[in-house]
């Protein structure tokens, strides 16, 4: 991919005329990648926070519908109440973790596009 070359390179090879006129096609490519980046990362945010709203929620509607046995109830349909928390703090990790690391990708690549 012609975004992943050495812009020294391509001027040593191309020639400054050849490599001016091939910079605009490098941000249009980039810009149709963008897409392909974007979609999956809104995608995994908004299923990493529906989740563990949803299963909070769910724990509410037990306790205000059983009232001091909603554990059992809850349990009885849904598995373990430890293992419904596990998953909202694995929910909870991975949003950090892909703030974190796309977080520093933004980063990198606008220190480099400057």
């Amino acid at each position: 991919m012609l975004f992943f070359i050495p812009e020294r390179f391509l001027r040593e090879t191309l020639g400054q005329e050849s490599y001016d006129s091939l910079c605009g096609f490098r941000a249009f490519i980039s810009v149709l990648f963008l897409p392909y980046l974007c979609i999956p990362l809104l995608c995994s945010v908004a299923a990493f926070c529906y989740w563990p709203i949803n299963e909070l929620i769910l724990e509410s509607n037990y306790r205000q519908k059983y009232g001091a046995a909603w554990k059992v109830e809850f349990e009885r349909y849904h598995g373990t109440l430890a293992h419904a928390h596990m998953q909202i703090w694995v929910c909870v990790a991975a949003l950090v973790a892909l703030t974190a690391v796309f977080g520093f990708a933004l980063h990198v690549f606008r220190r480099k596009h400057r």
